[in-house]
């Protein structure tokens, strides 16, 4: 396992939480760019698909050639229903998923992380390369966070 990854993994959920922080109430509920999540749907999508993009790293880990089960976001959003999740319970939720994660991913051994997934839309995929989507995930929705917080001005709240 490379030496960056827990790092990685670890910082998601408090920088989304402070992130999240930054946002009104008024707020939550509105598209981050058109088209997009609002912040309330982000936070329940990151909640929500840890447990399957943590599911695949084990498949992976547990099955060389095992086959990634593709899912349709927008289709799983509507589904769960994200717009009416509480973003207090799903900040939550997430950290305790992503602490799950990352206490199982210390368990693979070594080996394991040179496994091959098969992923219809993506190709082979290593057991390490579905840890570090996890790490990818977590980063284009906190820049997605972070534009819309531009967008809405919002001001710093500390100085350097």
């Amino acid at each position: 396992m490379h030496p960056y990854l827990i790092p990685g993994l670890s910082s998601g959920p408090a920088v989304l939480r402070h992130l999240v922080a930054l946002v009104s109430p008024d707020q939550l509920d509105v598209p981050t760019h058109p088209g997009r999540f609002t912040v309330r749907e982000v936070v329940a999508h990151l909640a929500d698909w840890e447990p399957i993009l943590r599911a695949r790293v084990e498949g992976s880990a547990e099955v060389d050639g095992f086959a990634v089960v593709p899912l349709d976001e927008e289709v799983r959003a509507a589904e769960q229903r994200y717009g009416e999740w509480d973003v207090d319970e799903a900040l939550a939720k997430f950290a305790r998923e992503r602490a799950v994660t990352l206490e199982r991913l210390q368990q693979i051994p070594e080996p394991a992380w040179s496994h091959v997934a098969n992923h219809p839309e993506r190709g082979p995929l290593s057991t390490a390369d579905l840890a570090w989507v996890i790490v990818g995930h977590d980063n284009y929705h906190l820049v997605q966070m972070a534009q819309f917080l531009d967008l809405i001005e919002v001001a710093p709240t500390a100085t350097r």
